[in-house]
């Protein structure tokens, strides 16, 4: 049985990366929709993507045959811990996301993966800054990863990178 693993899936010889996009059009369903109705729609679709990461991750893991679209197999090192990121269009700051929180932390922690949930704005800023290297993406995502767990689950974490300015 044929399924998609995956909205996007990178890798490279170090790293693997799964990507879920979710809640593209959650904010804009009603207008007069409630705050605390988009939040709720939104953290549904956080959840979604954690499960379906998570399910993607275990078939990996299985080593069942990944497949492009066209039916070449993609061989994926089984090894590395990827990571997986919930993509969302907008990623609000209202509500209470405690519980979105511990999903993600117990995901990490029992799946053996980095799990980032981040909008569009966020995740453009961790590209840019890698250069098109995807080495360094792995890197810096490792990174946010880390300070994800050294500041309790905090979902709503933002970066900023500071270039280093070159000695003359």
């Amino acid at each position: 049985r044929e399924r998609e693993l995956t909205d996007i899936l990178a890798h490279h010889e170090y790293g693997n990366f799964l990507i879920e996009t979710k809640a593209l059009g959650v904010l804009n369903l009603e207008k007069k929709q409630t705050i605390d109705r988009k939040v709720s729609n939104l953290k549904k679709q956080v959840l979604k993507g954690i499960k379906q990461l998570v399910g993607a991750n275990r078939n990996i893991k299985r080593n069942l045959p990944i497949l492009t679209t066209s039916g070449r197999p993609i061989n994926l090192d089984t090894s590395l811990v990827p990571h997986c990121v919930v993509l969302v269009s907008e990623l609000i700051q209202f509500g209470d996301w405690k519980e979105v929180e511990k999903k993600i932390l117990l995901a990490m922690i029992n799946e053996k993966i980095y799990l980032h949930v981040m909008d569009y704005q966020e995740f453009m800023k961790y590209l840019k800054a890698s250069r098109g290297r995807k080495e360094l993406l792995d890197y810096y995502l490792m990174g946010r990863a880390e300070r994800f767990v050294e500041h309790g689950g905090q979902i709503h974490m933002k970066t900023s990178f500071i270039r280093e300015v070159e000695k003359e």
